[in-house]
């Protein structure tokens, strides 16, 4: 299985990117709605306070009428002079409420934005923990895989001693060196030997056969090893050995 594309560095100052820029948009965010809330509530205000004054002149208003009896030219004048006092403040009402609401409106289109903006490095920030939790999790996967098939080797090929088998580390890579005797009647001490090699993806190569074998039959034996994690070892060994006597035709 191919391994999770993640940098090879990334989750120390990534992530560390990711908290600061998350805590600084939050802040943000917080402060802007705290703002939505005062604008919002200096609109209720300032339509109630407006709304009281209108009322007001409207109750004075009725009183004049009362009082004058609405009979006196000057009195017709004074009532025209209350009437457009109180449409110049429902206009000046109605121009500040539209104002204040804009603005609040606009706020508000930046607060989305501004959410859309922390959703997508929230979502980010759990794809690149999940990819490094993955990317842990297969290395620590293949090393067991290693640490396992050594074990395996070092108890089970034991019992193969009497076939002449014998194997030991080679080189910087634990490289690991199979030998074979005791399968030539003639030379029972003829040393028939190969290579494998342990890949970080927990797979195994062939090399060094000696002397050489058929590439199409091991390429099989190989992938048998590769492909059964129970028994393949097994059929492997037993498949290099066959292989090796038939050499000797």
């Amino acid at each position: 299985m191919a391994a999770a594309a993640v940098p090879a560095t990334f989750t120390t100052s990534f992530l560390t990117t990711i908290q600061t820029q998350k805590s600084s948009l939050k802040s943000w965010l917080s402060s802007e709605k705290s703002r939505i809330d005062v604008l919002t509530s200096d609109i209720e205000h300032a339509h109630s306070d407006a709304t009281e004054r209108i009322v007001a002149q409207l109750q004075r208003l009725d009183d004049v009428r009362t009082q004058r009896g609405l009979v006196a030219a000057s009195n017709s004048e004074n009532d025209a002079a209350v009437m457009g006092g109180v449409a110049r403040q429902k206009r000046d009402l109605q121009e500040k409420k539209c104002s204040l609401e804009a603005r609040v409106e606009a706020m508000r289109g930046k607060n989305t934005q501004g959410d859309m903006v922390l959703n997508e490095l929230l979502k980010q920030q759990a794809e690149h923990q999940e990819q490094a939790i993955a990317s842990r999790n297969k290395k620590l996967a293949i090393a067991e895989i290693k640490n396992t098939t050594i074990d395996d080797l070092t108890k089970g090929l034991i019992n193969y001693k009497y076939t002449g088998l014998s194997f030991e580390r080679v080189g910087n890579k634990g490289d690991l060196l199979f030998k074979f005797t005791r399968l030539s009647a003639e030379e029972p001490n003829k040393v028939f030997s190969f290579i494998l090699t342990n890949q970080t993806d927990g797979t195994y190569i062939l090399s060094k056969c000696e002397p050489e074998l058929n590439k199409d039959k091991t390429d099989v034996l190989v992938q048998v090893l590769n492909s059964d994690s129970d028994n393949g070892l097994m059929h492997f060994m037993a498949g290099m050995r066959n292989l090796f006597k038939e050499t000797l035709a």
